[in-house]
């Protein structure tokens, strides 16, 4: 847990400010799961917003 907590830590600035611990998380893995699609945060909060 400390792990991840210091990984989400780090990439906290690569995600759109004030995004709760639970948002933050999903932005990470989402971001991570589709890293060869190359989508920008908009497109990936659309796809969010749809589920």
């Amino acid at each position: 847990m400390i792990l991840l907590n210091s990984v989400l830590e780090r990439a906290k600035d690569n995600y759109p400010a004030g995004l709760s611990d639970d948002k933050l998380f999903e932005f990470y893995c989402v971001d991570n799961i589709l890293i060869n699609y190359d989508l920008d945060y908009a497109e990936i909060e659309v796809c969010h917003q749809r589920n």
